[in-house]
């Protein structure tokens, strides 16, 4: 498959820096290079991004936004700003390997350094860097840990209500009240060594925010959303300085309409009053007795002005030359024991498994149950014979696929990835291939990168199973993988687009194959349904030219 768009030729920092007009860097001439050439789409969202205080990045997934990125992040550095990178927690050994690899030698003129440390070592890090006057000219941090360093708020909060609790001493005569006002004491202690730190590493002046998987700004009451606002806005700079900020997502509206306007809020402050207005002016509600419900949504055409007023979107069609991936949905027929238990427990709302209940009285807790019990009925019935048909179709999936090895047990080419909701379902399905030693990727297991390497460079494994939110982001499979199968739906459009982009992307050199299983009579048939009436809204106001779910569902 190769590009539409031939990339710059040569791969020197600086030269790069001027075919997009942007002023060279003496010190980089002497050390930054580049291993890989950029293609003219990545050169250009370089230079619009420099040409702008504030730019959204939001080329499609799999467009190669990590090296402009990183490129910003250099050259701001360079001119000799302090810069902030935030991304979720799967990706910052990532991104740091990637800064390393693409930009040789940059580390001789730029400091980058991770900050994923606890507490003690941080805050001794911190007072380091503020009596040697050695800051790093670039910080890579997880969104938790952004927080916890620039936005003061959350530690000022947490030390009032412990100076409250430690105020006076509960006395000798209760031993539980004194151990939890001994570890109030301790915590309040730690705490204030950090707001001490949190204070000297002010003073360092950060004022450049490169956000990637920004989407994860979407909420404007969220703790991340907030801290990006201090950061860039409250915060009151020296003259002449300003905050600035490039955000990357392949995702930006990536449920509803709704989530278009924390960007927006961050790129162009004054565009909307509040998020009041902006639900005004483009939400649709009808009234159910005290209850509002979201129905539909108006003046997208604005939504879409508003969020590429400084920002832009490159989808895949447009620079590279890749087939479609072929994408079915694959109907499952519940056994006869498999369905009368998932009537038996949307109709009763209770089960009772040796001896314990399982409760699903509320509407939520039985959405979750109705999606667990699909894949895993044996958690939710002591009848140790019921026939698990998700099961029996992945196992009979998987054979046709060719993933196994050979009769002569000889390695086949063929890898797949398999996408489920829940940590149950992720551990069951490795459960029933261990032939092909499973990588496992989830919220609740160590070690992705290590998983990663594995399935990329293991021979003997042949799946990867993840959850899409911890697996749908940070992972390029399309040099071992052209198979996707989502074990399970999800009604978020944006997660089904990243987790199906992990092999559909740039250096696919075959044609992506994935597949929806679809359980008959159950939720899970509405929740696609779904995420193809959301999708509609999202396609519309991004733009894009084409929705895979569209295409899935025949156009329907």
């Amino acid at each position: 498959m190769s590009a539409i768009l031939k990339p710059l030729s040569n791969k020197t920092f600086n030269v790069m820096l001027r075919s997009i007009g942007a002023s060279p860097i003496p010190a980089f001439a002497k050390y930054v290079e580049l291993s890989v050439a950029p293609f003219q789409h990545q050169l250009s969202a370089l230079k619009e991004a420099l040409k702008t205080q504030r730019y959204g990045l939001f080329d499609e997934p799999g467009v190669g936004k990590t090296l402009p990125a990183q490129a910003y992040a250099l050259y701001m550095a360079g001119l000799g700003n302090k810069v902030v990178v935030v991304m979720p927690p799967v990706l910052i050994e990532q991104f740091k390997e990637s800064l390393y690899k693409t930009f040789p030698g940059f580390d001789k003129y730029i400091t980058y350094y991770t900050v994923d440390e606890g507490p003690d070592v941080r805050i001794g890090k911190i007072g380091e860097w503020y009596l040697n006057n050695s800051w790093p000219h670039i910080l890579g941090m997880s969104y938790q840990m952004f927080i916890k360093l620039f936005y003061p708020p959350t530690l000022n909060l947490q030390a009032m209500k412990l100076e409250r609790n430690t105020r006076k001493h509960p006395g000798d005569f209760d031993p539980e009240a004194i151990k939890k006002y001994n570890r109030d004491c301790k915590r309040l202690e730690s705490i204030n060594k950090e707001r001490s730190a949190i204070q000297l590493l002010a003073q360092a002046e950060y004022n450049v925010l490169v956000s990637d998987e920004a989407h994860a700004l979407k909420h404007p009451s969220s703790l991340q959303h907030r801290a990006a606002v201090h950061f860039l806005g409250d915060r009151k700079n020296k003259v002449g300085t300003e905050s600035a900020c490039l955000l990357m997502t392949g995702t930006p509206i990536p449920n509803t309409l709704l989530d278009a306007y924390g960007l927006i809020k961050i790129l162009t402050p004054t565009a909307y009053g509040s998020k009041t207005s902006f639900e005004r002016l483009h939400a649709i509600y009808t009234t159910y007795g005290k209850f509002q419900k979201l129905i539909g949504f108006k003046n997208k055409d604005l939504i879409t002005y508003k969020l590429y007023a400084q920002a832009r979107r490159v989808t895949k069609d447009e620079v590279f030359t890749l087939d479609k991936p072929i994408l079915t949905e694959l109907p499952v027929v519940l056994s006869g024991k498999h369905r009368a238990l998932y009537q038996k427990l949307v109709r009763e709302r209770v089960l009772e498994v040796n001896g314990k209940v399982i409760d699903a009285v509320l509407a939520q807790s039985l959405r979750m149950k109705c999606l667990q019990i699909v894949t895993t009925p044996e958690d939710f019935t002591d009848d140790t014979k019921i026939d698990n048909s998700v099961k029996a179709t992945l196992l009979e999936l998987v054979d046709d696929l060719g993933v196994k090895n050979n009769d002569l047990g000889e390695p086949s080419q063929e890898k797949v990835v398999v996408f489920a909701n829940f940590r149950r379902s992720v551990e069951a399905i490795a459960s029933w291939f261990p032939d092909l030693y499973p990588a496992l990727i989830y919220g609740g297991h160590p070690n992705h990168d290590k998983e990663r390497t594995r399935f990329l460079e293991d021979p003997k494994c042949r799946m990867l199973i993840a959850n899409p939110r911890a697996g749908g982001v940070g992972l390029n499979l399309q040099s071992v993988c052209r198979y996707v199968i989502f074990a399970e739906p999800t009604s978020v459009p944006g997660e089904f687009k990243q987790a199906s982009e992990r092999v559909y992307r740039s250096g696919q050199t075959r044609v992506v194959s994935m597949w929806i299983l679809k359980a008959l009579g159950t939720i899970s048939p509405k929740l696609t349904a779904n995420m193809l009436e959301k999708e509609r809204d999202i396609v519309e106001t991004m733009r894009d030219k084409q929705s895979m779910l569209d295409e899935l569902l025949g156009g329907a």
